[in-house]
């Protein structure tokens, strides 16, 4: 890439990958990136085989191709020790694919030995169920839903799919000519009509059978708000039974006060409930407490279950095991009514209980310690359940009832030894890939996605420090190849978390969905440190709330940046910070109230604790009015007016010196705009970037690659005074390219006399 100076000599080119590199990198998506437990659930039953998914950009076609691969695990074969290439079932390039968070394959499971039955968008935007035939290699189409299908269960001969699919729910129903917005979002009143995802979500479960794909019966009568993107829901093997939660609003109030988990879920993600019972101004959109129904598919007749709250945390649910092919179906995470049946239990802790349909009868199998976290078959009689208090087995004695067994022993004899096991292997430098562990020890790979990365790609490694209250950060500092201390460096400071097991690429090392707008080693190609900053310390000092993890954040980058400079590798007059989501809302804090001298900074789809932010996504959620309000002191009204002013970053952008980049993903601006604007009004350096087809998690390679590229260009003009002049982004041109460093130039020019104007007043009294 041909570069040329604006400010200051030109950095000679480093090795490292290049943003093509970065966003082509092929990634594993199921088993997410260190999910082994995930991994052994993607064993063909006779476990003779396993599937994995992958997704490999191309950025010439503009499309992700994803991959379902299957991993030969015959022994006779892994005993050989040999390589052999995993066999691709399926290639599939959907046309829409914009976020990484919700790709558009996904859900995969096995039906049988040869069947894999899975989720995907392949031709519009509608999710459907396909399977595809692991032999014949033949895709069939489960499921002809008219609106996207959400979350899906098939019965062991795929007669019958149980499936929740999203519902049409605009603001404005036909024939009506005005709307009342009550608690409706303002994006649900702008795009509601013409885009089913901003509209209030509701779903409808629905039962396909074979032969009739076309004609689904729902499954009761009533949509209900959605709480979550993927609805619970289980079929029992034979076909004939379904279970599903049910909402009943009219009980939350008393389930909140009986039940202590339901009344912990409801205060941590869905403050609403308790701050907001009529749901008057907010709307719950995290987590709700729900009974399950069991309902009969011969005719849709429902009963309860349990006539008490599933004890489900957020972003968890209860876990059925089915017995003996649906006469009963052991459910772990449930609560017990306090008085049922005659018996009052008492009780408000999480249960195991085995339910009957047919008859309705259920019988309590354990009580649980805390809240439940896995449960799952070992055998046709035997489970285990992993709750607060460690991991337990159940076994089914001789007269019916389940009873708890002692753990095995720790010593397996010799002609006992296990079989083959597959682990997800990867490091710091080493991106992941999946291996099969042998009884003595041998290790045989079983792929080799990325053999591209080598030690040119530089190095990350663990990077500690403690900040001015002691408190430790364990994250992690990337160099280029050869890097030798002794010349200081520019930093860029990528947020949103690190953790030392994982491969690093580029954003957050935690997930595959936190990626936006980093860079991550094509920072390295031109002459960049990259520190990887974890979002809290290593020890949390209690429960904090927003504002307190906000000015943590703060303390632990300043700490970072001083220790870097005192080592000597970091020049402190070259420093760039980015932010994603909730961390784009403390770096816009960081750069307004602030001595942490950031020189160029990015916020990506940040959120932000701003009046217009809180104006635009009323309605939204009710965790974000309450987040706003807990990190401003207060509601923008009567006697906390003056915290929130005194904490509202908008209403103090003369305090900001950073040049800023904002990108705002998707078609409305959700944040930041009154940033942008007020910094425009005063001259400052700042660009907004709007990408109309992103997502919160980039995921289209147009997208990626303007965002990635847009930020590595960002910070070598503002941080090392160069200039990209090779165009060769999606839409980009020679006068675009040349448009874009002219308008730069100028921020360049009008940043000059905004560092020579005093600290502002409000920063000089500090965060």
């Amino acid at each position: 890439m041909a570069v040329s100076t604006c400010t200051g000599s030109a950095t000679a080119v480093e090795a490292g990958p290049s943003v093509t590199d970065v966003v082509e990198f092929s990634r594993l998506l199921a088993p997410s990136q260190s999910n082994e437990e995930q991994l052994r659930q993607q064993i063909s039953p006779d476990g003779l085989q396993a599937f994995i998914l992958t997704r490999k950009a191309n950025t010439r076609t503009d499309r992700n191709r994803y991959e379902i691969l299957l991993l030969d695990l015959k022994a006779q074969r892994l005993e050989s020790g040999r390589y052999v290439a995993p066999m691709s079932v399926a290639s599939l390039e959907p046309v829409l694919d914009n976020s990484s968070s919700y790709p558009s394959v996904q859900d995969l499971r096995w039906s049988g030995n040869r069947t894999i039955v899975f989720r995907a968008r392949l031709r519009d935007d509608v999710f459907q169920v396909f399977s595809v035939d692991t032999m014949t290699k033949a895709l069939r189409q489960l499921t002809h839903a008219s609106a996207t299908v959400l979350s899906y269960a098939v019965s062991d001969d795929q007669d019958r799919v149980l499936y929740a699919a999203l519902q049409n729910n605009p603001p404005l129903p036909e024939g009506q000519r005005s709307i009342v917005v009550g608690n409706r979002s303002f994006k649900s009143i702008v795009s509601g009509e013409t885009d089913i995802m901003e509209q209030q979500r509701k779903f409808q479960y629905f039962v396909a059978e074979r032969g009739k794909p076309m004609n689904p019966r729902p499954l009761g009568t009533a949509a209900r708000d959605l709480v979550t993107f993927s609805p619970l829901l289980s079929i029992s093997p034979d076909g004939r039974w379904a279970l599903v939660p049910h909402d009943e609003p009219e009980r939350h109030a008393g389930w909140i006060n009986d039940y202590s988990l339901v009344r912990e879920e409801a205060q941590r993600f869905s403050p609403g409930l308790i701050i907001d019972p009529l749901s008057y101004f907010t709307r719950q959109d995290n987590y709700v407490p729900m009974r399950l129904l069991a309902y009969r598919l011969a005719d849709g007749i429902a009963r309860a279950v349990v006539d008490a709250p599933e004890s489900r945390g957020y972003g968890s649910l209860p876990q059925f095991i089915w017995q003996d092919r649906g006469a009963s179906v052991v459910i772990a995470g449930t609560h017990l009514p306090l008085h049922a049946e005659g018996r009052a239990s008492g009780s408000t802790a999480a249960h195991v209980v085995e339910y009957w349909p047919e008859s309705g009868r259920w019988e309590v199998v354990a009580e649980l310690k805390g809240r439940l976290k896995a449960a799952q078959a070992v055998s046709a009689d035997v489970f285990f359940a992993v709750d607060e208090g460690g991991r337990r087995e159940f076994q089914r004695v001789a007269d019916g009832r389940w009873q708890q067994v002692a753990m095995p022993a720790a010593t397996v004899p010799a002609d006992k030894a296990p079989a083959w096991s597959l682990r997800i292997r990867q490091a710091l430098n080493e991106p992941p890939e999946i291996v099969a562990e042998g009884p003595a020890g041998q290790v045989v790979p079983l792929t080799r996605m990325n053999t591209q990365v080598t030690p040119a790609w530089g190095s990350m490694r663990p990077y500690s420090w403690k900040d001015a209250r002691g408190r430790q950060w364990d994250g992690g500092l990337m160099v280029p190849a050869g890097f030798e201390a002794g010349t200081r460096r520019p930093l860029i400071i990528q947020t949103y978390g690190f953790t030392a097991r994982n491969f690093y690429l580029e954003g957050t090392n935690l997930s595959e969905s936190s990626t936006s707008g980093f860079a991550g080693r094509a920072f390295l190609r031109s002459g960049f440190l990259v520190l990887a900053l974890p979002m809290y310390p290593t020890v949390r000092d209690g429960d904090r709330g927003p504002r307190e993890n906000m000015l943590a954040s703060i303390d632990g980058t300043r700490a970072a940046i001083e220790s870097l400079v005192q080592e000597g590798l970091v020049d402190a007059d070259r420093l760039g910070i980015m932010g994603f989501s909730t961390t784009g809302e403390w770096v816009l804090n960081m750069v307004t109230f602030s001595d942490v001298p950031i020189r160029a900074a990015t916020l990506l789809d940040g959120n932000a604790n701003t009046l217009y932010s809180s104006v635009v996504t009323y309605g939204v959620s009710d965790s974000i009015v309450d987040r706003k309000e807990r990190t401003n002191g207060g509601m923008p009204a009567g006697d906390t007016l003056a915290n929130w002013i005194r904490n509202d970053p908008s209403f103090h952008t003369d305090c900001v010196k950073a040049a800023v980049r904002i990108e705002s993903y998707g078609r409305g601006v959700k944040n930041n705009w009154d940033t942008y604007s007020l910094m425009r009004r005063q001259y400052k350096a700042v660009e907004m970037i709007v990408m109309p087809k992103g997502s919160h998690s980039l995921h289209g390679p147009s997208e990626r690659m303007i965002s990635l590229q847009g930020n590595v260009d960002w910070y070598r003009f503002w941080l090392n005074g160069e200039e990209r002049t090779e165009p060769y982004l999606p839409g980009e041109s020679d006068e675009t390219l040349r448009a874009q460093y002219r308008r730069w130039r100028q921020m360049a020019e009008l940043k000059k006399a905004d560092d020579a104007r005093p600290v502002c007043a409000r920063q000089a009294g500090g965060p």
